[in-house]
């Protein structure tokens, strides 16, 4: 029994004072359940309990404590799969990794171990299976082929595939979530999954459809805030409080309707009867709602977001495979050549923290994430193209930044070849047009006299609409400074003047201008002749 129970006898039958707290406490600490299925802080033995105070066979305080003690509930037995991923989801929680555990048992690392050192790794970890029968089959599935030990190596890898993907450095296309979730499509899940009363979740889920439409509530950000994992679920209790919370006039008996029909097969959950509630298949469902569609549960939902049925090959990739469009490489390389000699970037700086070894060569996860940091907008065309042109010579699945480098920054050698001449960066394509360059000319210099003469300091003005000091503001922002300064009023700028000057100093991107983005720093430069930095 447990020691609520065991308490409860003890009061039952006035015993409660005898002893002092210190004495009981001694109580339950030899008679704890020892038997190496349950925990005996939690339970105690009260047959001998009742053997040493009263030995005769009908005792009354044995009848006492046997009618507290409930008949135990009949356990569905898990299948070593089930048990695997039970493991993978309780790890993830945890944020441990189930191989250290093993290692400490096996000196000569030969990636197996015993029986024994099996099962107490897993109760090291706190995710041994409760009964016997699963423990035989968990270790039947890892056993080596004499059947004496365990491969402990292939049982901690199965445990990471239940929440990872292995191997995406070298295919970053993979579907992570489609590949993950591939567990979706065994048959132990069936068993798990209690029914719901469709009809009745129906009708819930029509109010709770015309309340957010009407009252235009939202509710996935309230979820989200519970949502510490990140993995779309929370508790039911937590279910409750946000609906609860959001005023959606719903009682506690369809607040449960509604948690089994959208309960989350793929999460551990609070306990084996209470599972988490998907509130992402949930608010998916209120929010495309209709009468002729049915109601798409956890698991629809589930593979309703992916684009093809999950497997556990890397063959499942986020995005169809579209044929490479042609791409002029050199081309590609001008335009990257003279961007990063206008933004003043050196390229090899951000390849060089992903190349630690310095080998000269990286995966293209790194290589695009390289890329990204250049902030150079490159299309996924044109990435393909470079990463197939840059090979690696010694990894083909690499990529050779060093020669792409080369191609950005490396001149030639003059002591070589004294006749050739250096290669010049000339930024043409990246320089703003104006259409009338004489009368921006005049705008500035209007701006220039105002401001020395009513002694104006634009730049502090310019700083307050740019927290992150990039030297850059919005156009709106932009204008909204020289109005607020009354520029614009004691310079007479007429509103081609100011779109002149936007385009003048609009920030430029690899694919030329349009960010609606306006270079302060370099506008304040040519206006203000006591600006130096």
């Amino acid at each position: 029994m447990t020691v609520d129970q065991f308490q409860r006898a003890i009061s039952k039958n006035n015993m409660t004072n005898l002893v002092s707290r210190n004495g009981w406490a001694a109580i339950h600490k030899k008679y704890s359940a020892n038997d190496n299925k349950r925990d005996g802080n939690r339970f105690i033995n009260y047959m001998e309990f009742v053997r040493e105070i009263e030995p005769k066979a009908n005792s009354k305080l044995g009848s006492i404590g046997a009618s507290l003690v409930s008949s135990p509930k009949r356990y569905a037995s898990r299948s070593a799969d089930q048990i695997v991923f039970d493991a993978g989801q309780a790890c993830k929680q945890k944020q441990i990794r189930i191989k250290e555990f093993f290692t400490d048992y096996d000196g000569l690392r030969r990636k197996v171990c015993t029986k024994t050192q099996f099962i107490r790794a897993l109760d090291l970890a706190k995710i041994k299976p409760e009964s016997v029968q699963e423990q035989e089959a968990l270790i039947a599935k890892f056993a080596t082929p004499d059947g004496r030990e365990v491969h402990y190596h292939d049982f901690s890898d199965a445990v990471e595939k239940a929440t990872n993907v292995a191997g995406l450095e070298a295919n970053p296309e993979v579907d992570v979530n489609a590949t993950i979730a591939a567990f979706d499509n065994e048959d132990f899940f069936s068993s798990f999954v209690q029914p719901a009363d469709e009809a009745a979740a129906r009708e819930i889920l029509r109010e709770v459809a015309v309340i957010c439409d009407t009252q235009k509530k939202e509710l996935v950000p309230y979820f989200q805030d519970y949502d510490y994992n990140n993995n779309g679920c929370v508790s039911h209790s937590v279910f409750q409080r946000v609906i609860n919370a959001r005023n959606l006039e719903l009682d506690d008996e369809q607040i449960q309707k509604l948690s089994k029909v959208f309960e989350a097969a793929h999460t551990l959950g609070q306990a084996a009867q209470r599972p988490d509630v998907d509130y992402k298949a949930f608010c998916t469902a209120v929010e495309k709602f209709s009468d002729n569609d049915g109601i798409p549960d956890s698991r629809k939902f589930r593979k309703a977001t992916r684009n093809r049925q999950a497997t556990f090959s890397s063959t499942v990739t986020r995005r169809a495979n579209r044929a490479v469009k042609g791409v002029d490489v050199m081309d590609v390389l001008n335009n990257m050549r003279e961007l990063t000699a206008r933004q003043n970037k050196r390229p090899k700086e951000f390849f060089c923290e992903s190349d630690t070894l310095r080998s000269g060569e990286i995966t293209r996860a790194k290589f695009n994430t390289a890329l990204s940091q250049l902030n150079l907008n490159l299309e996924a065309d044109e990435i393909a193209a470079l990463v197939d042109y840059f090979k690696g010579d010694r990894k083909p699945d690499q990529v050779n930044w060093r020669k792409l480098v080369d191609e950005l920054e490396g001149q030639v050698r003059l002591e070589d070849k004294p006749d050739c001449t250096p290669r010049v960066v000339n930024q043409s394509i990246f320089r703003n047009q104006v259409s009338d360059q004489r009368t921006l000319e005049q705008a500035l210099n209007r701006i220039s006299t105002e401001c020395q003469n009513k002694r104006l300091y634009l730049k502090p003005s310019f700083k307050d609409f740019d927290k992150c000091n990039a030297r850059k503001v919005l156009k709106t922002n932009f204008i909204k400074v020289l109005d607020n300064q009354q520029v614009k009023h004691r310079a007479e700028l007429s509103e081609n003047d100011i779109e002149l000057i936007c385009s003048k100093y609009e920030v430029v991107s690899s694919k030329g201008v349009g960010s609606n983005w306006i270079n302060y720093h370099e506008f304040v430069q040519a206006v203000d002749k006591t600006e130096i930095c």
